[in-house]
This record gives structure tokens, C-alpha cells and sequence, in this order.
């Protein structure tokens, strides 16, 4: 088998056509080959087979000398005597350099699901990950040698010991498939997800066998039908094509699909399930193909896509449009060009450019825009203090789904899932973000907080005057560039005035929630919030609130979680045990004449002026007063999906002037949250006092509407009483 999988591999090497350096690369092999000697593999082969395999893959991306010999030497001086000095002296250091990048993650398990789940061994895991994308950064074929490594170990997962399958293969999936997606390697990353999913959920990979067993069969028939119709149709109009065939949705990737609420898991409700690949010499050729399959199949609304004229920030290009089949069923087609079609399959590797020695010309070709998030990396290894945040950033930004948006002149930006106006101020530039006033998204007024879909065209207002930002906009921040810039802009102002600022902030929280203010703290209250939030002493806990790095809400939960009024959304109130509740969206509203608390002895009233049901501690003189009986319900405690919700009173001060109100109210209302009394002064000045009464579920959901009031024109202050 060694010496096959070796014929193979030199055999793919002189099919490229490359300018490679066959004696290295054969003395790469043979240096390895003696180094893994007698070493086995779970599945019990020789060891130098998963080098070979690796190699193999990488020689099918066309990549270099450099990088088939590193691929076959990544694993000699982790798992034997040979060194990485040795390998530098042999072979150079360029090779050495990808060697040791690729060795990074060792044998460090995945904290998230690591067996050791030791504080040690999750900093050594993110710090080893942190000096891998370092490396990346400088030369992205480290991690293109890893994702080859990784593939063949997921394709060999069942030959690993049970208890090691999991991590390996969520690790897999919420690790190294984004990375391959961020390089534009579609065919790769879902190769990695269908081998792991399997081993991550064995339930959902069943249910999406079980489900295909049923309908796949049947699609492929329309699917064939269908590739047979648009072949007579170009073929009728003399529009060339190179190739048309059918594609099956990735496994993993229709899992995830089925299990988005609007699908439910029914996959009948699954257009794109298997869709029809047209392969055209031209560009014009692919618009000329669309225009005549529209001619005879009825296209669907609103699913016509086209990343030809205005490509994904990974360079994606192709026309995507669903039309309705022969047989009257929603069918996926996409049409493309063959090198579009190639940069869809390898992403970053597709058009490597070589020197006469064989070596790229560019390295990690950095230059392109769509690899801006190699740029992202080096700049986090220079503003990210430590291991953990950034860790926390890889996850919350680099590692999620990803959406694409415009600004108004087309330019497209690549944004995680989630992001919101403020991520995408910054992402065009930090100025921009600075200067925000306000956003249209697809010619709307829209507050600066609303989360962005795909496709978006979002336009940012600017001050002429800017202010700069606010400090709870980091808050409703998903990229790390619009996180980092907020609070480089706050740790610009003195020491001394955030550390004001920051005890005047926490002070005035504390004392909305009637607890002690800090220079009452006991000593074990103060250790236990400084320990928590990883601060030193308390003035630098009130200047990291000053300069937006926590926030009083944070400290709050630190001090004592469960005196705080208003429970989070992880700690959802108790509900009656033996007594149906008349709706299962009914909400639950804490009484303020008594406050009852998790844990008293209370009673329920079901109100009739909408407010769901109201709780009272059974020793409340209001709730035994009721007249009416029937309404009246015993409580016990115990978990369920209905939210309790906690009134609160908000004092909004601002400049008098039509529409204040209106605005207000249209703001708060916006955002779901229920007003139950406003009333308005009118001063001096023309300045105007607002008191509105809302029912909020969290300190979150509190800390949003602080937010978004603060955004209307000529408010100067908002506060809680």
C-alpha cells in the first residue's frame, strides 16, 4: 500500500506540469518514511500512509515543493527521534518554518470538549491555536497542510478509540471546516463536515440518512429529467457549454438547514436538496444559458441570485436561480464559468502562481481582498493582550457563519452572522464608525443596532461634529475590528477620567438595584468580583467600565447573580406544577407590591389588562383581596419557556420638539418591548422630561433600549429610577 500510495503521489506531481524539485520531495518521503518506521496507525497500517494521504491532497490542489515536502514531514518531529533542527539542516528553513506551523496543535485536546478540561490545558491549546494562525499569517500554507492532515485523520476517525472520536470530530466541525470555508475551499469543507458528522451527532445523521432514503432517489430522477430539458434548450439555441451535472447538498450542511425553524426538519421543503451545475465557456455565455432557461421553466421568486456581477467577498462567482422542473417541482440551478467553477472547489489555491524554482510567487498572496481576514489575524496578535480573549474573538467572529453586505457603491463586505450596523461602520474603516449618527439599510432609517442579512445595502449617516462612539455599543458588537476600535477610542481618554466615569456608571446600577456600592464592599465581595472579571484592584475594575472593556451589568452578575430584581434569560422563572397555564405564552410579571423572589411560597392572578399573569407571594394582602376566584391559581417553581418579565421606570430627558414622543415610543416598541405608562413635562429651555414605564425580561434587554433611546436625535440623558 505505501509503495501504491507513493507511485501515486509522484504520478499526480508530473500530471501537474509544475516546476517541482522531485529529489526533495523524495527525500522528504524517505526521511519520513524511516523516521515513522514501525509506527502504526489505530487502524493499524504503517504511520507513513497518513503523510502520503496528506501530500496526495495537497498535490491535488497543485500546491509546491515546499508543501508536499512538508506535508509528508509534519508529523517527524512530534511523533519521533528526529527533530525540527534536523529537518531545518536538511531541507532548509522555509520547509522547517511550515513543519513547525503545522505541528502547533500537537496533541492538546479541544478545550470545549477536552477529557483533561484543566484551566493549563485550554491557555496551552488557545495559545499553540493563536501561534498556528500567527503562522498562517505570514504564509498561509501552514494551514492548508493542516486541513490535508485533518481531512485524512476525520476520514480514519473510526479506527480512533470511541472516547477521542467526538472531540476530534467537533473540533473538525467548529474549527478547521470555517477555516476551509474562510479560504474559499467549498469542496473541502464539506468534506470535513459529512466525515465528522456522524461522530458529532449520530441522531441528526441518522434522521438525514432516513430522510434521503425516502425523497433522493426521486429528486434524482427530476434532477436527471431536468439536466436532459436544459441540454435541448442550449443545444436548440446554439449556447455552448463545457459540462452539466448534477450536485447533492452536503450532509452536515442539510442538517443544519432542516433544523432553521422555517424548514422544521421537513425536507420536502428543501429546494436547493440536489441542484443542476451548468458549466459555460464565458460569462456571456452564462447570462445568455439563464435567459433561456427562464424562457421555459417558470423561475421562483426571489431565488434568483447573481455573484457574477456582484461576487462574494470570498470571490465567489456563479448565477444561482430556482425554477419549477418538468415535473412542476422547485429546481436549483447554477451556471458558471470553469474557472469560477474551479475557485468555488479550491478557494485560495486555485490560481497558485509559481516561480521558475517552483515556489509562489506571492506566498499567501495577502494582496487580494478577499483574503482581508489574513490582515485581521496580524492585527489581533498585536492589539489582543492575552490567550483567552483572543480565543473568545476567534469564536464570536472568525469561526461563525458568515453573511455578505454592500455599502452603496456595490463594494461587498464579508461579516459574521449576526453582525449589526456599528460592525459594519467599522469594517469599512474606523473613522466611519466614528463619525455614525445614524444608518439607512436598503434606503430605510434603521438604528444603528439592527442586525444585517445577507444582501443588505447599508448606508452610514456621519457627523460633521462626531462625538465618538458610545461605550454600550460594544455591547451589541459581533467583529472584533468594531469591538477593538470603541475601546482603543476609550483608552485614549486619561486613566484618571475613566476611572470616574466608570464608578460613577457602576454606583448608579448598583443603586437601581439597591445593592452596596463599592466602597462598602467586603473584602471577599471585592476578591470575588476582581477574581471573576480577572482585574487587579478596583480602580482598574472602574476603568475598564470608564473605558468600555466590561460593563456595570457584568460586575453586577459578579457580586451576587441572585439578589439581581431581574433574572437572565438562563435563569427563566418557575411555573405552575399541577395547574395547566391557560397559554403557553403567557408571561409572568412580578407583582411590585410584594417582589416575590425564587423560592417564596406564591400565587398567580391572570390579569385582564393583557399583562399575562401576575405573581404575588401568597402573604400579600393585594392578591387576597381578589374577588374573583376563578382567576386566582397556586404556583410552584420549576423550569419552562414562559419569560417573566420586571417593570421598570425610565427617566428620558432631551429637547422638546414635535415627534420626540413619537419617536420614543416607536423606538421602544421596535425593539419588542411593552410601554405601560408614559408621560411627558414640558421645562424651560425647551427641554422636555419623559417618564416611561417598560416591562423588560433582562439587564440585557435593559441595557439595549438605554442604548437605542440614546441613539434619537436630542435626547442628552437616560436613566432608571
Amino acid at each position: 500500500m505505501v509503495e501504491n500510495l507513493h507511485n501515486q503521489l509522484l504520478a499526480k506531481l508530473k500530471e501537474n506540469g509544475n516546476a517541482y524539485d522531485l529529489p526533495t520531495i523524495e527525500r522528504a518521503f524517505q526521511l519520513a518514511n524511516t523516521a515513522h518506521e514501525g509506527q502504526k496507525r489505530f487502524s493499524g497500517e504503517p504511520y507513513i500512509i497518513h503523510s502520503l494521504h496528506a501530500a496526495i491532497t495537497l498535490a491535488d490542489m497543485s500546491l509546491d515543493t515546499a508543501t508536499i515536502s512538508a506535508a509528508l514531514l509534519h508529523d517527524v518531529p512530534e511523533d519521533t527521534s528526529t527533530t525540527l533542527a534536523e529537518i531545518d539542516r536538511q531541507f532548509g528553513k522555509e520547509i522547517a518554518f511550515l513543519v513547525e506551523g503545522v505541528t502547533k496543535l500537537g496533541k492538546i485536546r479541544y478545550p470545549k470538549y477536552a477529557e483533561e478540561n484543566s484551566s493549563t490545558a485550554q491557555a496551552l491549546y488557545i495559545e499553540n491555536l493563536r501561534k498556528m494562525f500567527f503562522a498562517t499569517a505570514n504564509d498561509i500554507r501552514v494551514i492548508l497542510i493542516k486541513l490535508a492532515d485533518r481531512l485524512h485523520n476525520i476520514q480514519t476517525l473510526s479506527a480512533v478509540p470511541k472516547e477521542k472520536q467526538r472531540r476530534i470530530a467537533i473540533e473538525t466541525i467548529e474549527v478547521f471546516a470555517p477555516v476551509a470555508h474562510r479560504l474559499g475551499m467549498g469542496h473541502l469543507k464539506g468534506e470535513l463536515e459529512d466525515a465528522a458528522f456522524p461522530f458529532v451527532d449520530p441522531k441528526g445523521y441518522a434522521f438525514v440518512q432516513k430522510s434521503l432514503e425516502h425523497t433522493l432517489g426521486e429528486h434524482e430522477i427530476e434532477l436527471h429529467d431536468l439536466e436532459q430539458a436544459v441540454i435541448d434548450l442550449l443545444n436548440q439555441n446554439r449556447v455552448p457549454y463545457t459540462d452539466i451535472h448534477g450536485r447533492t447538498k452536503h450532509l452536515w450542511s442539510l442538517w443544519k438547514k432542516l433544523n432553521r425553524p422555517e424548514y422544521n426538519r421537513d425536507i420536502r421543503k428543501i429546494y436547493d436538496l440536489v441542484a443542476l451545475r451548468v458549466i459555460v465557456p464565458s460569462v456571456k455565455d452564462a447570462y445568455a444559458a439563464l435567459g433561456i432557461i427562464h424562457q421555459s421553466f417558470r423561475p421562483l421568486i426571489g431565488r434568483i441570485k447573481d455573484y457574477i456581477a456582484t461576487p462574494k467577498p470570498s470571490g465567489y462567482q456563479s448565477l444561482h436561480t430556482t425554477v419549477f422542473g418538468p415535473s412542476g417541482k422547485p429546481m436549483e440551478i447554477q451556471i458558471r464559468t470553469p474557472e469560477m467553477h474551479h475557485d468555488a472547489e479550491y478557494g485560495v489555491t486555485a490560481h497558485w502562481a509559481y516561480t521558475e524554482s517552483g515556489k509562489p510567487q506571492e506566498g499567501v498572496r495577502t494582496k487580494d481582498r478577499r483574503f482581508d481576514w489574513i490582515r485581521q489575524l496580524q492585527s489581533w496578535q498585536k492589539q489582543i493582550g492575552n490567550s483567552k480573549e483572543f480565543w473568545e474573538n476567534i469564536q464570536n467572529d472568525f469561526f461563525q457563519n458568515r453573511i455578505f453586505v454592500f455599502t452603496p457603491k456595490g463594494d461587498a463586505l464579508d461579516l459574521p452572522e449576526g453582525s449589526c450596523v456599528i460592525d459594519f461602520a467599522f469594517t469599512v474603516h474606523s473613522d466611519l464608525g466614528h463619525r455614525m449618527m445614524g444608518a439607512k439599510i436598503n434606503e430605510k432609517m434603521s438604528p444603528i443596532t439592527q442586525k444585517l442579512q445577507s444582501g443588505d445595502v447599508v448606508e452610514i449617516l456621519v457627523s460633521k461634529n462626531p462625538k465618538g462612539p458610545h461605550r454600550d455599543w460594544v455591547g451589541f458588537c459581533k467583529t472584533t475590528v468594531a469591538r477593538q476600535a470603541i475601546r482603543q477610542w476609550f483608552r485614549k481618554q486619561s486613566r484618571s477620567n475613566n476611572l470616574l466615569l466608570g464608578k460613577k456608571l457602576l454606583e448608579s446600577e448598583l443603586r437601581a438595584v439597591k445593592q452596596t456600592l463599592p466602597d462598602s464592599w467586603s473584602k471577599k465581595e471585592t476578591e470575588t468580583v476582581l477574581r471573576k472579571l480577572q482585574l487587579k484592584n478596583p480602580d482598574d475594575l472602574f476603568v475598564a467600565i470608564g473605558q468600555a472593556d466590561t460593563t456595570p451589568s457584568a460586575v453586577l452578575r459578579a457580586l451576587a447573580p441572585e439578589a439581581v430584581l431581574i433574572p437572565s434569560k438562563r435563569r427563566l422563572p418557575r411555573t405552575l406544577q399541577p395547574i395547566p397555564l391557560p397559554s403557553p405564552s403567557l408571561l409572568m410579571t412580578a407583582a411590585k407590591c410584594c417582589s416575590p423572589k425564587e423560592g417564596d411560597a406564591i400565587m398567580g392572578y391572570i390579569s385582564s389588562a393583557g399583562r399575562g399573569l401576575m405573581v404575588h407571594k401568597e402573604s400579600c394582602g393585594n392578591i387576597r383581596r381578589r374577588k374573583n376566584q376563578t382567576r386566582l391559581l397556586r404556583l410552584g417553581w420549576r423550569k419552562s419557556d414562559i419569560r417573566m418579565i420586571t417593570p421598570v421606570q425610565l427617566m428620558i430627558n432631551g429637547q422638546d420638539r414635535i415627534g420626540l414622543l413619537n419617536d420614543i415610543t416607536t423606538v421602544i416598541a421596535k425593539a419588542g418591548v411593552n410601554i405601560e405608562n408614559l408621560t411627558v413635562e414640558s421645562h424651560k429651555k425647551q427641554t422636555a422630561a419623559v417618564s416611561a414605564n417598560i416591562s423588560v425580561i433582562d439587564l440585557d434587554e435593559l441595557q439595549m433600549i438605554f442604548s437605542l433611546v440614546r441613539q434619537i436625535p436630542g435626547i442628552t440623558n437616560v436613566q432608571r429610577m
